[in-house]
């Protein structure tokens, strides 16, 4: 467990190991979600816009595989 203090702007550093254990560039578009007294701190995914399913970030439509294959079979 790391502990951190916030900033005079509200901000947290994330541990550079952690950052590198998942993979955060300073680019990596991020979620933020209260849950109870937490704040849990996600990767942005994109989702299909029918099931749900978690999708590439840069799929060119908002639909999964199986989605597209489904409605190109109506």
């Amino acid at each position: 467990m790391v502990n951190r203090k916030i900033d005079e702007l509200g901000r947290v550093v994330i541990p550079r190991d952690y950052r590198e254990a998942l993979d955060l560039t300073p680019q990596t578009p991020l979620t933020m979600e209260l849950v109870g007294e937490s704040i849990v701190i996600k990767r942005r995914t994109h989702s299909c816009a029918l099931c749900g399913t978690e999708i590439a970030e840069d799929a060119a439509i908002s639909l999964c595989a199986k989605c597209i294959r489904k409605v190109k079979n109506l």
